[in-house]
């Protein structure tokens, strides 16, 4: 995982294939067990089709490009599903959270559509819980 804050290179380059939307993403609330401190915890899954055998890597940013970070695949997907014959499921916890403060989480996956083609994109808001939260206290 590299947290980046320029556009992605596949950006300006034309694809013969490119891989479908992400088939879901959900942001919740996590206390990390290495910090004691609130996390989001950001969960996307993968759509189960052909195309995931181009995808190489999923790109997660947090309110609107202030913090993006591209989550790169090590190898290319044998099987649309995974070995429990489920949806790819992936998690990033490493974001720290404030009370009491709205958060959007985009992803989109790599290479991304061509130019003049849907740029397929999905988003999950986030509030945190204020300060009186038992969560927040520890």
């Amino acid at each position: 995982r590299v947290p980046f804050y320029d556009p992605p290179s596949e950006w300006y380059v034309e694809h013969n294939s490119t891989p479908s939307d992400i088939y879901e993403i959900k942001a919740q609330l996590h206390m990390s067990e290495e910090s004691q401190l609130p996390m989001l915890n950001i969960t996307w899954v993968l759509s189960a089709d052909g195309s995931i055998q181009v995808l190489e890597a999923t790109v997660i940013c947090i309110d609107t490009f202030s913090f993006c970070l591209r989550c790169n695949y090590d190898e290319s997907f044998t099987s649309i599903r995974n070995p429990q014959n489920q949806r790819w499921c992936f998690n990033y916890t490493n974001y720290p959270v404030d009370p009491q403060t709205s958060y959007t989480v985009s992803a989109y996956n790599i290479p991304t559509a061509n130019l003049n083609e849907d740029a397929p994109m999905k988003s999950a808001s986030f509030v945190s819980p204020g300060c009186d939260d038992l969560t927040m206290q520890k």
